[in-house]
């Protein structure tokens, strides 16, 4: 990793911090150091800073936190005034500091007798308020190693130190009875990608140099996220269409039961007319089994009705 700073009467444009990556090209932007009257501001670290000239304002640097960074302080922008000074203050970008958080897993390798063996570290426990970290380190032999330790978010470093030992780690053994074998190194950005790298020293005699970087949740467990949130997106469906059905059926079943126990009554030939002319009542004589069929009776009726009865 390399930090640039320029020198007095210059600036820095483009990335103020730049990492070579594992396909041997820089990360970040081209750096420059562009001469300018005004006082030299201060250089933050895993920041990319642009140059703009702004009619309103003045000549204006413009800061980018590198992806995996946040802002923690200071200002996105600073300007260039009379007085040669700029305003604001210097960004500071820093890494969460929740960057081993619970279950998250770290995989990679540590170095013994000069040769690279895997390694996967699982965080078992993290404490936002205090920093204090609980992992599981597995080597390849499927020796466990229990480890515990303090992030120092400010620095973005994390030693853990062993406390038991599980498993054929035979390697680990003398170096673990001597309480002197644990993991000490920082957290750095992926930067390009975004991800999140622990790599440094592995103290305990015959180890190197380690490096483990942070697996993506969403990628590691992709079939089986999906098929978490097709799970969810079906349980969110019933709730709201079972309720609805079970309301219909019920009020259908409550249609049937009144229906059913509705009392029947017979017809009795008798039917009552309504008009909004006038109102008219007469019993139907082809109902009438008394009378003869040459018989009928006489009805009463309104004269303004516009019903015509007809009897036969």
């Amino acid at each position: 990793m390399v930090f640039f700073r320029c020198r007095k009467g210059y600036h820095v444009q483009g990335s103020t911090t730049r990492t070579c990556l594992a396909n041997l090209t820089w990360s970040g932007l081209q750096t420059e150091c562009i001469p300018h009257a005004c006082r030299q501001p201060e250089t933050p670290a895993h920041a990319d800073v642009r140059a703009i000239d702004l009619p309103t304002f003045g000549y204006t640097l413009v800061y980018t936190c590198h992806p995996g960074f946040f802002l923690a302080g200071g200002s996105e922008h600073r300007t260039c005034k009379a007085d040669m000074k700029w305003t604001g203050k210097s960004p500071v970008c820093k890494i969460p500091s929740d960057v081993f958080f619970i279950h998250s897993v770290w995989k990679g390798y540590y170095e013994y007798l000069g040769k690279r063996q895997p390694a996967t570290l699982t965080v078992d426990w993290f404490n936002a308020t205090s920093s204090k970290v609980n992992a599981t380190f597995t080597e390849a032999s499927q020796g466990e190693l229990k480890l515990t330790g303090v992030y120092k978010k400010e620095e973005a470093h994390l030693l853990l130190k062993a406390f038991q030992i599980k498993g054929p780690v035979d390697i680990f053994v003398s170096n673990f009875e001597n309480d002197n074998w644990g993991l000490d190194g920082y957290v750095s950005s992926g930067l390009e990608r975004g991800g999140f790298t622990f790599q440094g020293d592995v103290h305990g005699k015959d180890f190197g140099k380690f490096k483990l970087e942070r697996q993506d949740p969403v990628s590691s467990d992709q079939d089986s996220s999906s098929q978490y949130h097709g799970t969810s997106s079906g349980s969110v469906a019933a709730a709201i269409l079972v309720p609805f059905f079970a309301l219909i059926l019920s009020g259908f079943a409550f249609y049937l039961y009144k229906h059913r126990t509705r009392p029947k009554v017979q017809y009795n030939g008798y039917a009552g007319h309504e008009n909004s002319n006038g109102q008219a009542s007469f019993e139907n004589p082809m109902y009438d089994t008394n009378l003869k069929p040459t018989e009928a009776k006489a009805v009463r009726f309104d004269t303004t009705l516009n019903t015509v009865c007809t009897v036969v």
